[in-house]
């Protein structure tokens, strides 16, 4: 996906389970079949993001319509409907990917004894993690490792994490430590290129590499002792974070990198925090190099509370803002290459999902017929066609959806 982004909750969700799919022909125009909400021809270059307007060529459907996604748990959606999640067969859950043709098991790899699912490209290629015996003689264990994409693992326990790729097919690839001298390799996201980032952790912290699809490795060097490539674009622009603190609770210093460019820091907003530092944790780039991310208050004293502030936007050209009250967010979680961004905010006594552009700051942009019955909801990706993947519970029953001004795609 162009704009992966994992929310601290989703993280959790996918230590559980993971889920790949089969490949959909990419396409720039869709012509959708009559639905119920009809679309006609939906081009990426007709995106209209004006609150109540419409959005591609909706021949008047005034909301995104929700369609529910027959799986147990889900993690990412593509540019084309393709939702990698997790079912459950048999009393055994199975990472997949679905999608209106079927669903492609994404196989466990031979010596692994499970498999984690973390993004998915347009091409209906996933990463992941595969569980694998330790390595002889890992040294000493450098603790938790929690990252804004990945399940937390113990680098000194069994078993630990080999990144692996899944082809369209479903059938993985072992990539291993990615560097001989580490404990675990953790995939964060991977683009339409095949090009793959995340972290190594080693005996002395973690280092963010990106992997080409050649399989040329680059380890991203920066000041800290720690640090994460969470994301990356179509044109291999990179988002993520290091630290000389804790991985887990910064402080965190946000950067974007390019082989062309190198590393270039975010600049840290005015804290405006008594005794306390800015603390920013990146979560998607898209294709304008826009990073979003969350800004933390970093507390000396307390260095193990995250005290969240606010979400802020950030490119090379325009510097960095913060995106605070107006937009009503509770948190962040992913952002389209049209400047959608996507997340959850606190509505009527509910968590809801909701999406928001800085070209109307002033609205709150809850854009998808929610209804206080429906109950709380929980964000997951927004996709260049601006649909979304959400989770709701109602009346105790888990629904996994896609809000779409075209149903027929998931039909």
């Amino acid at each position: 996906m162009r704009t992966p982004a994992l929310s601290l909750r989703r993280l959790a969700t996918a230590a559980s389970c993971a889920i790949a799919l089969a490949a959909c022909a990419r396409s720039d125009v869709l012509t959708a079949p009559p639905s119920d909400c009809p679309a006609a021809v939906l081009s990426r270059a007709s995106h209209s993001l004006a609150p109540g307007g419409s959005s591609l060529a909706t021949n008047g459907c005034a909301h995104r319509a929700p369609v529910e996604i027959p799986l147990a748990q889900v993690i990412d959606l593509n540019d084309n409907g393709q939702v990698l999640g997790v079912r459950i067969t048999g009393g055994s859950s199975e990472l997949v990917i679905w999608s209106r043709s079927g669903i492609v098991p994404l196989l466990t790899p031979p010596g692994a004894s499970g498999v984690t699912g973390v993004d998915l490209n347009n091409n209906g290629e996933a990463v992941g993690c595969g569980m694998f015996p330790p390595p002889p003689d890992p040294g000493p264990g450098t603790g938790p490792v929690p990252t804004s994409r990945h399940p937390t693992f113990a680098t000194n326990a069994a078993p630990v994490c080999h990144v692996i790729r899944w082809n369209a097919q479903g059938v993985p690839t072992d990539l291993g430590l990615i560097d001989p001298t580490a404990h675990e390799a953790i995939a964060l996201a991977i683009n339409d290129a095949g090009v793959i980032v995340g972290t190594v952790i080693t005996s002395t912290g973690q280092r963010a590499f990106v992997r080409s699809a050649d399989g040329t490795v680059t380890f991203i060097p920066t000041p800290g002792t720690r640090s994460a490539a969470v994301a990356l674009n179509e044109q291999g622009e990179v988002a993520g974070w290091y630290t000389n603190g804790s991985a887990q609770h910064g402080p965190w210093h946000a950067f974007t990198w390019t082989a062309a460019g190198g590393r270039v820091d975010v600049p840290a907003l005015p804290s405006g925090f008594a005794d306390a530092e800015a603390s920013l944790m990146p979560v998607a780039i898209n294709e304008s190099g826009e990073v979003l991310g969350t800004l933390y208050a970093y507390h000396p004293a307390t260095p193990t509370v995250l005290d969240r502030r606010s979400t802020f936007l950030y490119s090379r050209t325009a510097g960095i803002r913060g995106i605070g009250a107006s937009s009503g967010f509770t948190n962040v979680v992913a952002l389209n290459d049209q400047g959608e961004i996507l997340g959850w905010s606190t509505l009527d006594g509910l968590l809801q999902p909701v999406s928001w552009a800085t070209t109307r700051p002033s609205q709150l942009a809850v854009r998808f017929d929610w209804h206080a019955g429906e109950g709380a909801g929980t964000s997951y990706q927004i996709n260049n066609w601006n649909e979304v993947l959400d989770s709701y519970v109602q009346g105790g029953v888990l629904h996994n959806v896609v809000w779409t001004w075209n149903p027929e795609r998931y039909r």
